[in-house]
């Protein structure tokens, strides 16, 4: 089964519940397994909340972020765009994730678990920077469909 899900919308918190319902349902047609699912859902909540949190402060124009899922064989591919993003944030989170992500945080660090998070729970993970300004973030989750 082939196919690709799209959904863009401005950055607000107020998305992320029609977006985690859109997906949910498209990745369940594709066969995604539930476990799988879950996993998917919260990659794309973190991603998607810490574009709004840690974005806001570098938007001007609200341009709209963009979730993308595709089934690529058994696998999932996951991406996120966020055309507002500075490329010096797109150089440090590339830098992070390609580093010391997997390091489990501090506990007494406030901050910090969500790229963790995201490293652990993806098998694959780029940063892209977009010609344009901004960044690609995709990630994949194998053997999500059996």
């Amino acid at each position: 089964m082939r196919g690709v899900f799209e959904f863009c919308f401005p950055p607000g918190p107020e998305h992320l519940r029609m977006l985690r319902k859109a997906l949910r349902e498209r990745l369940a047609r594709w066969r995604v397994g539930d476990d799988q699912i879950e996993r998917a859902l919260l990659v794309i909540d973190e991603l998607v909340s810490n574009a709004i949190e840690h974005g806001a402060m570098n938007r001007t124009a609200l341009d709209p972020l963009a979730v993308r899922a595709e089934i690529e064989g058994k696998d999932l591919l996951l991406e996120l765009e966020d055309p507002e993003v500075p490329a010096a944030v797109v150089a440090e989170l590339k830098r992070v994730l390609q580093g010391d992500a997997h390091a489990t945080p501090p506990l007494d660090n406030e901050r910090g678990r969500g790229l963790f998070l995201i490293a652990t729970w993806l098998d694959r993970i780029e940063v892209l920077p977009l010609e344009s300004g901004g960044m690609r973030l995709v990630g994949r989750i194998r053997g999500a469909r059996a």
